[in-house]
């Protein structure tokens, strides 16, 4: 599977909010990506954001907010304060730190 099909298939399951921890190469993709393209470059945030959002779903609240806010702050610096994909970083950060993001108990 190349590298982008698998950063899709991490894409899918997060959205379907089916991650398992079995998906350990999937949540290792974003460390690909700072290798071939670079820690800032957006297709690498894109990535460190959607393990930020699966490492969420599996639980590991702590872990997927500070990796969170590490994308929103190194796209604030690369892409602006208003950039979409800035905002929606943020938007998602305030939905984990106000708790808006965690799973109802018996659900995750």
């Amino acid at each position: 599977m190349t590298l982008r099909s698998r950063a899709s298939l991490l894409v899918l399951l997060s959205a379907a909010e089916v991650v398992t921890e079995e998906d350990g190469t999937l949540l290792d993709l974003p460390s690909e990506y700072d290798r071939l393209l670079g820690p800032d470059h957006t297709v690498t945030l894109g990535a460190h954001h959607n393990r930020a959002w699966a490492l969420y779903l599996l639980g590991r609240y702590a872990e997927g907010t500070e990796l969170m806010a590490d994308v929103v702050a190194r796209r604030e610096r690369g892409l602006g304060s208003g950039h979409p994909f800035t905002v929606a970083g943020r938007q998602l950060l305030s939905a984990f730190t106000s708790g808006r993001g965690r799973l109802p108990e018996g659900d995750g």
